[in-house]
């Protein structure tokens, strides 16, 4: 077995564990992690790795470059590297049918420093600001197109980030979102004070201005129901409402968390099977499942 040691962070720990068994290369630290559709990568010092759902060639990494970042979507991943930004899977080709929408088809950029992949669709930072492609290029209300990859007029825009149907930039302005607005997921807040990060989910956003975290769209499941946070740092989708808890009496553990819904295709058995084989190595070590079911 290649020599393990443990993970600096909780999002660090998931991906170490959850690529238990697919090949991490030895030697490899300093991993940071996205989760897509139904495959998750992970970002390591000596390249990329990737697991889960390959129906579409989305797992299956391709040469690269010095890669510095990764960002999984639905059924492509994309990667920056020292050419730019290298996408895979899903949308190589633009059929206009699920899911060959075009998404991995990379257009032209100047010095991109950012990439995030969508559902169907890829936006990128580089010199001349977002630019996004895929899915979205139209806007006639119907799947897939919502004018998610119609990005509007933006003032030196840091930050962008992409979901099902729309996605959100942080500009010289603030926020600023656009696409898809079935549940009020691009009426941005008007008293958002000094946002420093955004995040997008299917049908809400959320972003981290100088008030804490701030959440608006669908709030089917709560997702727009901020909890208790003490000097929130940065934001992570699908978040859970938690009950106020009594303090620990059982000595401190580092705790990697699996937040997640809890279906079978979402990993959570490799993770377990990961544990038991790993968890008498990492006494000081527990492993936090949360997430809701199918019910």
């Amino acid at each position: 077995m290649h020599p393990i040691t443990p993970p600096r962070n909780v999002l660090a720990a998931m991906a170490f564990l959850l690529t238990v068994g697919f090949t991490i290369p030895v030697g490899a630290t300093d991993l940071s992690v996205s989760a897509g559709g139904n495959h998750s990568c992970a970002l390591v010092s000596t390249g990329v790795v990737c697991w889960g759902d390959d129906s579409r060639g989305q797992r299956t990494v391709p040469a690269l470059s010095n890669p510095v970042a990764v960002s999984a979507g639905d059924y492509h991943t994309c990667a920056l590297d020292d050419t730019g930004v290298v996408c895979w899977g899903g949308g190589t080709t633009d059929t206009g049918s699920f899911p060959e929408y075009g998404q991995s088809i990379v257009p032209l950029l100047s010095n991109p420093v950012e990439v995030i992949a969508g559902s169907v669709h890829t936006c990128a930072l580089d010199d001349s600001g977002v630019v996004c492609w895929g899915a979205g290029t139209t806007d006639t209300g119907s799947y897939p197109e919502f004018g998610q990859s119609i990005v509007p007029s933006l003032s030196n825009p840091v930050a962008v980030s992409a979901s099902y149907g729309h996605t959100c930039a942080l500009d010289g302005t603030g926020v600023v979102c656009w696409g898809r607005n079935l549940s009020g997921q691009t009426d941005v807040p008007p008293d958002l004070s000094n946002p420093a990060a955004v995040s997008t989910g299917n049908n809400h956003t959320c972003a981290l201005d100088d008030s804490g975290v701030v959440c608006w769209g669908d709030n089917t499941y709560g997702q727009r129901v901020v909890p208790f946070l003490t000097n929130p740092v940065a934001i992570v989708p699908n978040g859970l409402v938690l009950p106020d808890l009594a303090p620990r009496t059982d000595g401190p553990l580092s705790t990697i968390l699996f937040l997640s819904r809890i279906h079978p295709k979402k990993g959570g058995e490799f993770l377990l099977n990961a544990w038991a084989a790993l968890h008498n190595d990492f006494p000081d070590w527990e492993v936090t499942i949360a997430g809701i079911d199918e019910n």
